[in-house]
């Protein structure tokens, strides 16, 4: 696995299955966010509308500000076709409940 400094992200994050974006920063977040946004040809305002949550939360998310919501974060990646990923070798997967990962 590549490391976050020589580590070239894929130009969209509906094509990450062979090389997924690794984010270790806000500012790495918010940079995937944009290509997502701009390989998917939407504006902020666009985006926003997509993932109901205002624009100025696009534009602190894309500039990398390390204070935005998370439940908003979800609702970004969600609008822009795309999931979060965990990876932790030595973790083990949570139990299902009520139907639920």
């Amino acid at each position: 696995m590549p490391s976050p400094t020589d580590y070239s992200p894929p130009k969209s994050l509906s094509d990450t299955s062979k090389n997924p974006w690794l984010i270790a920063s806000p500012a790495q977040l918010g940079q995937a966010v944009r290509a997502g946004r701009h390989a998917m040809g939407l504006t902020q305002p666009q985006l926003a509308l997509a993932a109901g949550c205002g624009l100025r939360f696009i534009v602190d998310l894309e500039a990398g500000k390390s204070t935005v919501r998370l439940e908003n974060v979800l609702r970004v990646i969600e609008a822009l076709g795309a999931h979060l990923q965990l990876n932790n070798p030595n973790a083990r997967a949570p139990q299902q409940q009520d139907g639920q990962a």
